[in-house]
């Protein structure tokens, strides 16, 4: 039969759930923390989203591209690269979304190497 099962309907439902604007911060164990805001939104590229993030304390907003992103009834994944000015930094979001909240952490491929923030983010 050609109609999706259930469980399908429900994936969809919640990878909608990534979409939207995020305030987030990401605390990393050895720095100052970092804030600024993460959209998501679905688009073209190998995953399906594409998006931007906004870091207040470098004052750049710069496009995210998407080379990953998955959704599993609470727990996400969500992964790509993003070109600063001061160069190229790869990143990988996982944790869960609960209401509007986000909590996990971000690992980040550095231009002097990988670096693990916590990560906490709150739907606008």
């Amino acid at each position: 039969s050609a109609h999706l099962p259930s469980s399908n309907i429900t994936a969809l439902k919640l990878l909608a759930d990534l979409e939207g604007k995020w305030t987030f911060t990401m605390t990393p164990t050895e720095r100052q923390a970092i804030s600024g805001v993460l959209t998501v939104k679905r688009g073209n590229g190998p995953a399906g989203y594409e998006g931007s993030i906004l870091i207040n304390e470098l004052q750049q907003e710069k496009p995210t591209k998407i080379t990953k992103a998955e959704v599993n009834v609470d727990k996400f994944l969500y992964a790509g690269e993003v070109n600063l000015d001061s160069g190229t930094y790869i990143f990988e979001m996982t944790g869960t979304i609960k209401g509007g909240k986000i909590e996990g952490q971000t690992k980040v491929q550095e231009p002097d190497g990988l670096v693990v923030y916590k990560l906490q983010a709150t739907r606008q």
